[in-house]
């Protein structure tokens, strides 16, 4: 398999170490060559975004093209070690990533990292650790190089110290930043933090680059290729708004055509430095997928609690909140759910305590509180059509042989679903916020096993780098503004490693303001599908109008067509039809229209004339005379003209780091290491106890508290 298809004559074919090659994919391959291509290959070397959906082993990639780079650079071969420039011949790699993940890089590293592999040191530093280990540890990258995995809290923490962001900004030659999506907003601490790096040899990974708005793709394109896009002010005014105000269902024509047109440049604009890969690439090795939104009504006294809800809000302007959008979420998941947050509401404000979130007016929780204790047993199932079905569902799921994921946003509901699962006899197993990192893979490999009959998990905790393959059907019980949160918690199960044919169900009340959060989050899921996939979705998305209207009646839809699709599902309609008003599979909003209906030859030539433009700006050649009158984009012509940021007085969080030296095959072993092997191999690294950092007198000047990430 070989990685530089776009060799010289005079050099030769480097492939995939064959150690790896056998266990490699086809889309896998393409996607080491591409990053080889703009890593190595490059005269620029700007950078990459591997935009592969996740599950498509996005990270033993990096390790496969780290490995090549490596074995290539210490050949004696000169056809081979002078392809690698000088800036990556020695091996000197930082990944950052979400810290939950940071054991999981380790792992990667250890089963596909070839044997006597030229990597060096795999070196990890993490909260875990004392102060001293982790200053070690990265004293020892320092001088030796290899692989140095840190979280993005406590790399975030170091670089407020002059002496440490010296070793992390400077030191790389490459960095790679998973889960890259978490600089999105280049005004966030985060964001800041990981601006400076010395190196332009950077490599993002993410399976979602666009969760919210194009401006997101900016930061991400930004932080791998500095100066490649426009700056912010001039990119919101050509690219985000025109895109966002012309692709809702009511938009005019015109602007319909102006974002189209600029959605066909900025696709052709970023492609040279992006490469997206969706789990379609192994559609062939795949079991199927439904998924389902159904759609339910509120029940008789939810309605009535959400209309009080809205009624005060709308006779008391400017009493709405954040924390009243969240709260009207919990009221359609349960009205026991909604009496728990509005009693540990009033308990928390009779004991003096300090309310971290928003909280709800006292007058309103009273008048809540007065009436949903009227009714005799809040805890019925009854009170709500999700339950109902959810409990239909998971009943012929568990007949069937089928473990369940469920996700949830909020922990009152998370709550509430636990108790009554347990009462119902299902065994159950639970991640949300509290859950150690260090315990989550243990959790979910005992899951996998089919230990458990359902797993329950926070979106925000367990959206991320775990693989539950052991179940098949997935439930989103509310409804998130951000779409990339469900698509993540989908790709928990369906991935690489699933063998049975996936069912999602999508629980929405309809006419509420689940309905709208769901409607804005399918126009980001289609502004992401038009820009990152490359797609031209039909528009289905309205406005999203306010957040404070009276519920109504969500209309009765036919529901027949569905029948037969899904044994789970058909159970619940059997048990509960009343409480179906709808059901709509997701991929109704794929569907596509032809991009060249809308736009006219003119639209296209201006497209054409405005990439010429920019490829004239950033490479410093003559514009035309039309693009010399002012065209619509500013460029940054080089790297040197992209100032690093000053983050020596930023008000970063305090919070301190710790580490983990593995020691690699590479002869000098780590200081105080913990030696970790291969599945394969069995390395030979020994502990150095005499060797001392040569930055051991930073632990004196280091104001970091011991924060675990």
């Amino acid at each position: 398999m070989i990685i530089n298809e776009s060799k010289e004559e005079d050099q030769e074919l480097i492939y995939v170490h064959r150690e790896i090659a056998s266990r490699i994919k086809e889309h896998q391959v393409g996607g080491v060559r591409f990053m080889w291509d703009r890593i190595v290959n490059s005269d620029k070397r700007q950078g990459c975004l591997l935009a592969h959906t996740m599950g498509l082993g996005k990270t033993m990639q990096v390790v496969t093209l780290l490995v090549a780079i490596s074995e290539a650079a210490g050949s004696d071969n000169p056809a081979l070690h002078s392809q690698i420039p000088d800036a990556l011949k020695k091996s000197k790699t930082l990944v950052l990533c979400p810290p939950a993940l940071i054991d999981n890089w380790v792992d990667e590293f250890l089963f596909w990292a070839p044997e006597n592999h030229k990597l060096g040191d795999i070196i990890k530093v993490d909260s875990s650790m004392p102060i001293n280990r982790r200053e070690e540890n990265m004293s020892t990258w320092e001088r030796r190089g290899g692989v140095l995995i840190i979280g993005y809290k406590l790399f975030k923490a170091f670089v407020r110290d002059p002496d440490w962001r010296q070793v992390l900004c400077d030191g790389p030659n490459l960095v790679v930043a998973d889960e890259a999506h978490m600089i999105k907003n280049a005004k966030a601490q985060v964001s800041i933090a990981t601006g400076n790096f010395r190196t332009h040899s950077r490599i993002a990974l993410t399976g979602s680059p666009l969760a919210n708005n194009v401006v997101e793709y900016h930061s991400m394109i930004n932080w791998v290729s500095p100066g490649y896009l426009s700056d912010i002010r001039e990119f919101r005014a050509s690219y985000a708004n025109p895109i966002s105000e012309g692709l809702q269902t009511d938009s005019t024509n015109s602007r319909r055509r102006a974002a189209l047109k600029m959605l066909r440049v900025l696709k052709e604009e970023v492609a040279p430095i992006v490469q997206r890969k969706t789990i379609s690439v192994l559609k062939q090795d795949m079991p199927p997928k439904q998924e389902f939104i159904i759609t339910v009504p509120l029940t008789e006294l939810q309605q009535e609690a959400y209309e009080t809800f809205i009624r005060y809000q709308l006779e008391h302007p400017g009493s709405s909140s954040l924390a009243s959008v969240d709260t009207l979420g919990i009221l359609c998941a349960h009205p026991s759910i909604f009496l728990n947050k509005l009693e540990s509401q009033g308990q928390a404000a009779e004991q003096g305590e300090e309310q971290r979130l928003e909280t709800l007016p006292a007058e309103l929780v009273s008048e809540e509180l007065k009436l949903l204790r009227k009714t005799k047993d809040l805890k019925e199932t009854s009170l709500s059509w999700k339950i109902q079905i959810f409990l239909s569902i998971l009943d012929e799921s568990k007949r069937k042989g089928d473990d369940v994921i469920v996700f949830s946003q909020s922990i009152l509901t998370l709550n509430y679903l636990e108790h009554i699962l347990q009462k119902r006899k299902f065994t159950v197993m639970r991640i949300d916020g509290k859950t150690p990192s260090s315990s989550r893979q243990s959790m979910v490999k005992e899951f996998n096993k089919g230990q458990r009959d359902v797993f329950l998990i926070s979106t925000k905790a367990g959206g991320l780098g775990l693989n539950i393959t052991g179940a098949n059907r997935v439930v989103l019980f509310d409804a998130k503004f951000n779409p990339q949160d469900d698509l993540q918690a989908v790709g928990r199960a369906y991935r690489i490693g699933q063998k049975k044919p996936v069912f999602v169900y999508r629980l929405v009340c309809g006419g509420t303001n689940e309905e709208k959060i769901f409607n804005m989050a399918v126009f980001k899921m289609q502004l992401a599908s038009r820009v990152v996939d490359e797609k031209n979705p039909i528009p289905k998305a309205r406005g999203f109008g306010t957040s404070f209207e009276m519920p109504t009646e969500p209309e009765q839809k036919d529901i027949s067509e569905h029948y037969g699709k899904d044994d789970a599902l058909d159970h619940a309609i059997s048990q509960h039809e009343a409480g179906f008003r709808g059901i709509t599979m997701m991929d109704t909003f794929e569907e596509e229209e032809l991009e060249d209906g809308v736009l006219t030859a003119e639209d296209r030539e201006e497209a054409a004339r405005i990439l010429a433009n920019n490829k004239a700006r950033r490479s410093g050649g003559p514009l035309t005379r039309s693009q010399a009158a002012g065209g619509s984009m500013t460029f940054l012509s080089s790297y040197a003209d992209v100032p690093r940021q000053d983050v020596t007085g930023y008000a970063f969080p305090t919070e301190h780091p710790t580490g983990t030296v593995i020691s690699g095959p590479s002869g000098e072993p780590a200081t105080q290491p913990e030696v970790c092997h291969t599945h394969h191999s069995d390395h030979s690294g020994h502990s150095d106890h005499s060797g001392h950092s040569d930055r051991s007198d930073r632990s004196d000047r280091s104001d970091h508290s011991d924060h675990q990430e």
